[in-house]
């Protein structure tokens, strides 16, 4: 009896689904497809991963890209205008001569908590490799050699992330990167988030570029007026 009543409601269960799938928006439900009923060419279809077309995001990054190489600090900060709607200054500064920020000391607290854990995580990846000797007289190993000039990109905008600025920022002061730059898109008043301010300084970084988007990354990667060229980007 206990069975014929768990039977019934399932049966009961399946058949309000529909309606409660309705109800809570049908957008919301995903396709599901039965393996033993789909012929090779569904099974290879469906196992395709989704290609993106980059030729038009080319066509539209490429001239950005090529006048930053061109024009430098102008180029940037003309694009930061067209698509921040911000009038820059200056459009590279050093980090120490930005101000300290005034950020609340629970603030502070969890970025410095944030920052020492990042860093000992970072630190213990320092390891020396043996020598190996794989035949007599021939001895093999490895050597990391830190890049002297690195890029970092940091979002802003809508969605300020400065705990990237530590993920990026600490492993770079850990290698000895001699020149960091922190590429983050300005506020509406031209300055930088204090929070992203705060782990900049905190975290060895020498430089902050104030922008985003393709201007940003070809100003770190070409090199301009005030903006040092970086080795590398992440």
């Amino acid at each position: 009896a206990a069975s014929s009543a768990r039977r019934a409601r399932t049966a009961a269960m399946a058949a309000t689904a529909p309606a409660a799938d309705e109800a809570a928006g049908a957008r919301y439900a995903l396709p599901s497809y039965r393996l033993s009923e789909l012929s090779e060419e569904e099974v290879a279809k469906l196992l395709q991963r989704p290609r993106i077309d980059f030729t038009s995001i080319f066509g539209r990054v490429q001239p950005i890209v090529d006048d930053v190489g061109a024009r430098g600090d102008a180029a940037v900060a003309d694009y930061t205008s067209k698509f921040d709607g911000v009038d820059l200054d200056a459009v590279c500064v050093p980090v120490s001569s930005l101000p300290e920020p005034e950020l609340e000391p629970t603030i502070k607290a969890a970025f410095d908590v944030a920052f020492s854990n990042i860093k000992a995580f970072h630190e213990a990846q320092k390891t020396e490799m043996p020598t190996v000797e794989t035949m007599p007289g021939v001895r093999c190993g490895r050597v990391s050699r830190a890049i002297d000039r690195v890029g970092l990109y940091v979002p802003g905008g809508t969605a300020v992330l400065p705990s990237t600025a530590l993920m990026l920022a600490v492993p770079a002061m850990i290698a000895g990167c001699e020149t960091v730059v922190l590429a983050t898109p300005p506020r509406k008043d031209g300055t930088v988030c204090p929070e992203v301010v705060y782990c900049a300084k905190k975290a060895g970084v020498t430089h902050v570029l104030k922008a985003g988007g393709a201007q940003a990354v070809a100003a770190m990667s070409w090199g301009t007026e005030t903006c040092p060229k970086g080795g590398k980007g992440v």
